[in-house]
């Protein structure tokens, strides 16, 4: 990995400029399908954890695969119409973990869904991104806000 590259574990906090960030992650590596970290629900609720274990900072960035199960996404049938599995889109142990770490100040960002998608329905920011070839977004970390780029 270069200086520029830094892999966060599950829950990990990290100063980035001036913002705290935590990473919550896990999916399939597109590059290589072998490769496969999935999260489990679990992890939301050890990220708690690790956030009270570090003195309860003030969590500016959230980064995630998976939404919040509050954040409604959509459009988005979930897995069972697309796959048959029992499923409703988002997470609700990753619900808490954001409404225990976050604030209304704070930014939730995920993928998974792949489409754009604002909104504060949980009481903080939240930004689902799209696949990467669809677009982006680009973090000011000074304003906080994230503008979006459609590729």
């Amino acid at each position: 990995h270069s200086e520029a590259v830094k892999v966060l574990n599950q829950g990990e906090i990290l100063q980035v400029a001036n913002l705290t960030v935590m990473a919550v992650g896990g999916a399939a590596c597109i590059d290589n399908p072998k490769v496969f970290n999935p999260f489990r629900s679990e992890d939301f609720l050890d990220a708690i954890e690790s956030w009270e274990q570090a003195g309860k900072p003030h969590i500016d960035l959230l980064v995630t695969h998976e939404a919040p199960h509050c954040v409604e996404v959509p459009g988005n049938p979930g897995l069972a119409r697309i796959f048959g599995i029992n499923d409703e889109p988002g997470d609700r142990n990753l619900t808490k973990l954001c409404q225990t770490v976050l604030t209304e100040h704070s930014i939730q960002i995920n993928g998974h869904h792949h489409k754009f998608w604002e909104n504060t329905l949980c009481g903080f920011n939240h930004m689902t991104l799209p696949v990467a070839q669809d677009g982006y977004g680009i973090l000011d970390t000074e304003t906080r806000r994230i503008t979006r780029h459609v590729t």
